[in-house]
């Protein structure tokens, strides 16, 4: 089976690096390596390589910051797609991409389903469901897994910053956008037995975020912070003061309750999702050196 992963340096790519099997053939190309945007060198790489699957965790994520550049983020999350989309339709493989909670409004009161309406408050989320809007309409062979709270002991994410701001007296910490928190890592793993084909499950969108109560980013915060000092990870617990989405002050608003039910992908794979906060006692131990 052979995979190209575009992406490759973010914390997924480095996840699905990690997680794959070596019976796999993983063709990895970081943005150094490989954008997204380069349509010459990545027609040139899919011609020369003839993949069952190209797995997409390249993506624009600085949710605040595109909202000043959207051409940037447009582009990367939604104009990227089309050609993608194009060459996946040509060379017949399977397009693996990743979307996201910001899709969505966060006026719900119970957990979002793949077939609820896309109405993204936020340049981000706009430029996702449009990529995610081409994909659902163009491509022959595509698997869509929309993702919430993405974390992982690698790269840039929630996690890794909080176990970096733990040596400080007191953090400030949103405590009125609710959520579900995915691990990355468990993510690369479910992709590995996909492309082995241990997964039978048709082409579409697929929710996939974790099990257990809906949690806000401080509590979130706070769960990171207890298990690690667990495990002797960290030395001490800071202080969280709660604040308000309005006193966080961001520049682009943030959809307030982003839960996502799983129930369709643990049907068609017949599997149950572990609780959040297991996963994460899990990849805070990959952090121990």
């Amino acid at each position: 089976m052979k995979v190209i992963l575009l992406g490759a340096g973010g914390q997924l790519g480095i996840s699905i690096q990690k997680n794959f099997s070596s019976s796999t053939n993983l063709i990895e190309f970081s943005r150094d390596r490989l954008s997204i945007a380069n349509k010459k060198e990545l027609s040139k790489v899919i011609k020369q390589h003839q993949p069952d699957f190209v797995i997409n965790a390249a993506a624009y994520t600085n949710v605040d910051g595109a909202e000043t550049e959207r051409n940037q983020a447009n582009k990367v999350n939604n104009l990227c797609m089309h050609f993608l989309v194009e060459l996946a339709n040509i060379h017949n493989f399977t397009l693996i991409h990743f979307s996201t909670d910001y899709v969505f409004d966060g006026q719900r009161n119970h957990p979002y389903s793949e077939t609820n309406e896309m109405k993204p408050i936020n340049y981000y989320g706009l430029s996702k469901s449009l990529g995610d809007r081409h994909i659902i309409d163009n491509c022959n062979r595509y698997y869509i897994f929309r993702v919430s709270w993405l974390f992982s002991p690698f790269g840039r994410n929630f996690l890794t910053t909080m176990i970096g701001l733990s040596k400080r007296h007191r953090i400030e910490i949103v405590d009125d956008q609710y959520g579900r928190p995915t691990s990355a890592i468990y993510l690369s793993k479910f992709l590995n037995e996909l492309v082995l084909g241990r997964y039978q499950i048709d082409f579409g969108v697929y929710n996939f975020s974790s099990n257990g109560k809906k949690v806000s980013w401080s509590v979130f915060a706070e769960a990171i912070f207890v298990h690690a000092c667990k495990i002797n990870l960290i030395d001490s617990k800071p202080k969280i003061i709660n604040i308000s989405s309005e006193e966080y002050n961001g520049s682009a608003l943030k959809p307030c309750y982003t839960v996502l039910s799983n129930k369709k992908i643990e049907k068609s794979c017949k599997i149950s999702f572990p609780n959040w906060r297991e996963l994460l006692v899990h990849d805070l131990k990959l952090m121990v050196r």
